[in-house]
Parts: C-alpha cells; sequence; structure tokens
C-alpha cells in the first residue's frame, strides 16, 4: 500500500490532535493520556508487521480494535464508571470536537479514495452521511450550550443520531473490506484501514467520537 506521503503525515497528526484534544476535555487525566499512547503504539505496530491484513479470519481481526473501545466508551458514558469524567466535561467543547469528522470525511477518506485504498462508499460522495454530523456537532454546541437559543433535548437528539450516522459509515467500511463479509468495494475495496497509520482511524478517531457522544449523553440524560 502506497498512499501519499501528504496522507499518511496528514493522518499522523490528525490522530495525535484527536487524540490531544480528547485528552484535554476529559480532564488531563494521565491515566487516559497513558492509555492512548498504549492503545496507538500497540495497533501501529501489529498493523506496521501487517496482522490486520489477514482478512480471512473469524472473527475478522478488526473486531480486536474497535471492540474494547466501543465497551469502554459505553460503560464509562452511561456507568459511574464514568461519572468523573461525566462531571468535569463541558458540552460545549465536546460538541465542538466533533468538527474533526469534517477533515476526516473531506481530506482523508476522499483523499484515499482517490489513491485507490478505500471503496467510494465510505466517502461523502457515495453512502457516506457523516460529514453532516462534523457540520453540525459544532452548531449545536454554539446554539445549545454556548448561546442557549435551543433546549438540551436538541443535543440528546443530536447525539443519538451521530451515533447511528458514525455506525452506518463504519458498517460500509467493514462490510466493503476484503472479508468473508464483504457486499461493497469489489472494484475498489477498503484496504487502508488494515495498514499503518490508517488503523488509527477504527482503532482511535472513530471510538473517540463515540465515546463524545456516550459521554455527551450520560452527562444529559444522568445530569
Amino acid at each position: 500500500m502506497h498512499p501519499p506521503p501528504s496522507l499518511t503525515y496528514g493522518f499522523i497528526a490528525l490522530t495525535l490532535l484527536t487524540a490531544w484534544w480528547f485528552y484535554r476535555l476529559t480532564g488531563s487525566r494521565a491515566v487516559v493520556g497513558i492509555g492512548f499512547v498504549f492503545w496507538l503504539a500497540v495497533h501501529g505496530v501489529l498493523a506496521y508487521r501487517g496482522f490486520y491484513g489477514v482478512t480471512d479470519t473469524l472473527p475478522p481481526r478488526l473486531a480486536l480494535v474497535m471492540g474494547p473501545m466501543l465497551v469502554l466508551a459505553l460503560a464509562t458514558g452511561f456507568s459511574s464508571l464514568g461519572k468523573t469524567l461525566r462531571a468535569d466535561l463541558n458540552l460545549t467543547h465536546i460538541h465542538y470536537f466533533h468538527g474533526i469528522r469534517i477533515l476526516v470525511e473531506v481530506v482523508f477518506l476522499h483523499g484515499l479514495f482517490t489513491a485507490g485504498l478505500v471503496a467510494e462508499v465510505v466517502t461523502y460522495t457515495g453512502q457516506n452521511i457523516d460529514l453532516l454530523a462534523g457540520i453540525t456537532g459544532p452548531l449545536v454546541g454554539l446554539l445549545v450550550f454556548r448561546q442557549g437559543w435551543l433546549s438540551p433535548t436538541y443535543a440528546i437528539v443530536w447525539n443519538f443520531v451521530g451515533m447511528v450516522s458514525l455506525g452506518w459509515t463504519v458498517s460500509r467500511a467493514v462490510l466493503s473490506a476484503p472479508s468473508p463479509y464483504q457486499q461493497y468495494g469489489f472494484e475498489q475495496p477498503t484496504l487502508a484501514i488494515f495498514y499503518f497509520p490508517f488503523i488509527w482511524l477504527p482503532a482511535l478517531v472513530a471510538p473517540l467520537m463515540v465515546w463524545a457522544h456516550c459521554l455527551a449523553l450520560g452527562r444529559l440524560l444522568r445530569p
């Protein structure tokens, strides 16, 4: 796999920015920062060595990437395990955080599609609607929590819809990648997410968006 260097180095920078921003949003706890470094290192090394390039296993090895982070997001978002994280959460800034999805969709996924490394179905010109979440997330933060022009109910609905949008996007990526479950992208499958550094998209960037949704909903539904 040979993506343009600008996409490779740019995505490394985006991942580090996403991790740092979320780290700041959750109160700069050392355990969060150490966990992110460990998680990125493990999956980065495995991807670099071609571990995820083996796509005929059941269950798919990609499940090892997203599963633990999604469980952590749900646990800390809706249970007492995340009580401290939710208490310190700035609801305005956690919605601004979703603006990162604009860069993911417009710059990186579309750039990888142009380079022949992801299927069109996972881009905004295909079936990916997550760009809308990236655009509207900061607006929710501004209109609901910064200006107070809209009620928090709008934020609750938006977060549920945003999670559905992200789940739809992830499912398109998984189903367009080479595997026994592939349904899309047979002429140009999604390959980039199996390799370094783009493994960090399903390993950290996308799960952090889910985590942000869960923390916001946990705060709004269990004040």
